[in-house]
């Protein structure tokens, strides 16, 4: 940062974080009414690797079309959509040992 400090020794502005709640709860409302064509609740049986590699593949995407067309927008609902459900499945899964990253 300009001033010397790092992102996470400053305070959060609450400005900032109504304006990022907003944004990802649009973008969760939007991927979750593209999933309405799933039965309810199938995210949960996905693994947490399952979730990421969905994330990744909307990363990949989003690089090579754009984030402003309509499917670069759906892209990006999509990724945050998945991210909140890998958090989501992570709180109540313990990790598999390829998902803990391990060499070990």
């Amino acid at each position: 940062m300009e001033d010397g400090t790092t992102q996470s020794e400053r305070e959060v502005r609450l400005d900032d974080m109504k304006s990022l709640v907003h944004a990802a709860i649009d973008a969760l409302v939007s991927a979750l009414h593209d999933g309405a064509k799933h039965p309810a609740g199938t995210w949960r049986a996905a693994s947490y690797a399952e979730h990421i590699n969905h994330m990744q593949k909307h990363i990949f995407s989003l690089l090579n079309q754009g984030p402003t067309n309509g499917e670069g927008h759906r892209h990006f609902t999509h990724l945050i959509c998945r991210a909140v459900m890998a958090y989501a499945v992570a709180q109540t899964q313990r990790p598999t040992k390829l998902e803990r990253n391990d060499n070990g």
